[in-house]
């Protein structure tokens, strides 16, 4: 069963999670999970390869790397999920974070922000 959904989640039980993008994509997530507690995340970091942003803080949260970042920071953090909230370079950079996040047992989930038409 995943935990993310899980009704049995402890209020208090916060899932550490990697944000990757920190451009507006990013920062939209960001805000979600800060004002959607019962998410049970915690965002503890974002992955950007924009060398301008890294170092830099969004609403608290410090843009910690880049791409070359991403496996020892999973480690480090206690990650369990990777957001992206940004198309990484290419497909290829996709498969090679959603293959690291497998082998260390991290889940990936993709931010879509999307209009819907109605009527």
């Amino acid at each position: 069963m995943d935990r993310i959904f899980s009704s049995q989640q402890s209020a208090n039980e916060q899932i550490n999670v990697l944000i990757y993008g920190a451009g507006d994509a990013g920062e939209i997530a960001l805000r979600w999970i800060q004002r959607n507690p019962d998410l049970g995340y915690r965002p503890v970091g974002f992955i950007d390869d924009d060398q301008y942003k890294q170092g830099r803080m969004i609403h608290g949260i410090t843009v910690i790397g880049g791409m070359e970042n991403i496996e020892g920071v999973l480690g480090e953090r206690k990650i369990s999920g990777v957001i992206l909230a940004a198309d990484p370079d290419n497909e290829t950079s996709v498969s090679n974070i959603v293959e690291m996040c497998r082998e260390k047992g991290v889940w990936v989930r993709a931010l879509r922000l999307d209009f819907e038409l109605l009527g």
